[in-house]
Order: structure tokens, then sequence, then C-alpha cells
């Protein structure tokens, strides 16, 4: 129970990143996180509705501006929702994800995954509500690659890209289940991702990876194209972080993720504070801290008094989310409703 809990606030967090990045690439996001009970109330309304009656998770909402926006992820007992909502609670753009089986997809997605999949594992399979249009998306396993597919709801291939495993020591490991790329005619239209090395990158792509890498062994480096355009992604570890990397073809940075495992005397400020008063006598187990583009969050997990404490705090100290569960693996409790 536990370890799923984790990963729920792994995924509400990455959710979070994900629509705030994107605001604040274009330079229009407004820094403050929200409560669903902060936000204006037909907001709130809008968000319920497509929640449809199922309990409220998490919610991570920020504000953009130009045009004015909340970008919300939301998490519910059976899907995800990402929503683009208008202050007065119109939503402008939304995206539900709801995990499946073979058994609960369509027929002739089920036989197209089938067929694609030629013996291989089925990892995991997704269904995407975008404004109306449905499509699945399935990660396909062998020991050699994992295979990212999307489809739609006839079963015709959108999207297909294989990678290699490749681990950290070079001998296997699992890659990050992330659909991406394809192969397909009308490339512009997809998305395509090809691992590449340092010697096949332009200069000052790998000039700029080397500057920020600073000695690290890069582990991990693709080309992404998608409608035309290309970008690409490297990453690397140290002790205790990691790091990846976002470039233009020019070696500009425009992407920045990184994961530090801290302790508590390694943290600032009002986080650290926070810590220290949910902690009271108990133990940290682990502190993380995840920065995109420069906005840090933490994912604090504790023990104290036969509990477990899961939190997730902004950089100023701030709750966004917290869980506690009976450390015999009780069922989990939200001590602190989004």
């Amino acid at each position: 129970m536990a370890a799923n809990r984790t990963l729920g606030l792994r995924a509400v967090l990455g959710l979070g990143f994900a629509l705030f990045a994107g605001a604040q690439a274009a330079e229009r996001t407004v820094g403050r996180v929200f409560t669903l009970d902060q936000v204006p109330a037909p907001v709130k309304i809008a968000i319920l509705n497509e929640a449809e009656g199922e309990k409220i998770e998490s919610a991570f909402i920020t504000l953009q501006q130009d045009p004015a926006l909340y970008l919300a992820a939301v998490t519910t007992e059976r899907k995800s929702l990402m929503l683009e909502v208008a202050p007065e609670g119109k939503i402008v753009h939304i995206v539900v994800r709801q995990s499946q089986t073979l058994d609960t997809v369509p027929a002739p997605v089920k036989a197209a995954i089938q067929k694609e999949a030629e013996g291989a594992a089925l990892r995991s399979l997704d269904s995407a509500e975008e404004d109306g249009r449905l499509s699945y998306s399935a990660e396909l396993e062998t020991q050699e690659k994992s295979i990212s597919l999307v489809l739609d709801r006839t079963g015709k291939l959108l999207e297909k890209a294989e990678r290699p495993v490749i681990s950290r020591d070079g001998k296997g490991r699992e890659n990050e289940p992330e659909i991406a790329g394809v192969g397909q005619p009308a490339k512009e239209r997809f998305r395509e991702i090809v691992a590449v090395s340092l010697g096949e990158v332009p200069a000052a792509v790998k000039a700029a990876i080397l500057k920020e890498a600073g000695g690290a062994e890069v582990q991990g480096l693709e080309r992404v194209t998608e409608k035309g355009k290309t970008h690409f992604r490297a990453s690397w570890s140290r002790p205790g972080k990691d790091t990846e990397l976002k470039l233009d073809p020019e070696g500009k940075v425009i992407g920045l993720l990184t994961n530090e495992k801290l302790t508590l005397d390694q943290v600032e400020g009002g986080a650290k504070a926070a810590i220290q008063k949910e902690l009271a006598a108990g133990k940290v187990e682990s502190i993380e801290r995840v920065t995109n583009n420069g906005l840090a969050c933490y994912l604090v997990k504790l023990a104290v008094a036969r509990k477990e404490i899961d939190l997730i705090l902004d950089a100023n100290g701030r709750v966004l989310r917290k869980d506690v569960t009976d450390a015999d693996g009780g069922d989990e409790e939200p001590a602190d409703k989004q």
C-alpha cells in the first residue's frame, strides 16, 4: 500500500509539473499553487463535474495569465484529469486518462495490440480522451526492447516507437513508461524518438550537454522530432541526484529536471520547518527535491508513531498533499484534501 501511495504522489506531482512547466515556458504562469477550495466557485464546480462524483484524491492547480486560465492536474479513484478552466468555469481543454486491461478496451484495439506484441509482455494500457477524441496507449516489453503504441478506438495504429532496454550500468533495465515517437509515413503528424550518441548530435548540443553534465557519464541521449521540430534529451546521474536536460538543435537549454535525495539538514527554510513540525519524535525515511525549470517541490516520507506519512511540499514549506497510513499496511487516510 505504501508503495502504491508513493507512486500516486509522484504521478500527481508529475502531472502538476507538466502543466506548470508548459505555462512557464510561455512565460505566462503565476507561481502560486492552489487547493480546490481556493479557486473561484465556477472553476471548482467545473472540476467536480468532470470528476463525476468520484472522490478527488489530489489536485494540483496553478494559474496562468493572458489569457487567464486555471491549469489543474486532478486524480480521482479511477482516473487522472488535466484541465484548462476559465475563471467563469468554462472548460477550454481537457484530457482524461484511465487505466485499462485488454478485456476492457474495444475488440479492435485488443486485436491490434496483440498483433503488435508478438510475444512481448504488456506492461501498461491506458485510455486518453482529449476534447472528445479517444485513444489508447500501450507499453510492451521484451528482454531487448520496449515498444510504445498509440491507437485510435478502431485499432488503427497512430504512433509506434521502439527503444532498446539500456541500464545505468549497461546491463539492462526498465525504460521509463513514456508514450512517444513513431516511424510512420507523414512523420510530421507524430513524434519520433531515436536513441543517438554524442557523436551524432550537433556540435553545439554536444558541447552544452558536456558542460551541464560536468564530467558525469551521459547515460541516455535521444533525438525527438515532433511536427517537424526537433529537440534533444540527455540524462545522467551522480550520487544522490538524477538530471534530465532538454535542448534545441542550437544547444540552448529549454528544459531542466532534477531529482535529488536529501537529508533533513540539507533542506532549507520553510520546507525544513514544515518537515520538523510533522516529524515530532518520528523518523525521516526519505526526502527528495524535484526541480522542474526552477520550480521545486519536496517528496517526503516519515515514520511517526506507527504511522507512515507522505508529504508533498512546495519550496516554501506549504503542504500541497499529505497522506497518512498505518505502518502495518492499513488503508490509506487522506489527511489533507486538496
